[in-house]
């Protein structure tokens, strides 16, 4: 009887350590852009007002400028540790989109991190900001 528990015990701890090891940071996702030759400006930690009509949901989200698509293009990346909510806000974004072109934007997601990026960014130069997302670790 000893020996499951602690065998179980062991299991647990090692299943949060593995959970807490793939939180990724939004901050450490803007320096990963930048050390890729991305754009990723001026981060500004957001406030709810910040969020406009879309959730706000998440332990932390940040905007950055993207000069190289238009001088007042941002782009987003949120911490949002609840999948269901993470997907809320995913669902907001990618519905725009279907709704006007104009209202298009890139979505990606890994692990706790949702990237939002400004529709006008040509889809090469979007799936650049997706592959240093997805090596992340």
């Amino acid at each position: 009887m000893k020996i499951t528990s602690l065998v179980f015990l062991s299991f647990i701890l090692t299943i949060g350590a593995v959970a807490e090891s793939s939180i990724l940071k939004p901050l450490d996702v803007l320096k990963a852009f930048r050390s890729a030759g991305l754009d990723a400006k001026n981060p500004v930690e957001m406030e709810p007002k910040d969020y406009g009509f879309a959730p706000v949901v998440g332990e932390e989200a940040h905007r950055f400028g993207v000069p190289s698509v238009c001088d007042d293009c941002n782009g987003r990346i949120f911490s949002v540790a609840n999948t269901g909510e993470r997907g809320k806000l995913k669902k907001y974004y990618d519905d725009l989109g279907k709704q006007s072109g104009a209202l298009f934007s890139w979505t990606f997601e890994r692990s706790n991190i949702l990237v939002q990026l400004n529709g006008d960014m040509k889809k090469a130069t979007a799936m650049k900001y997706k592959t240093v997302l997805e090596s992340l670790k």
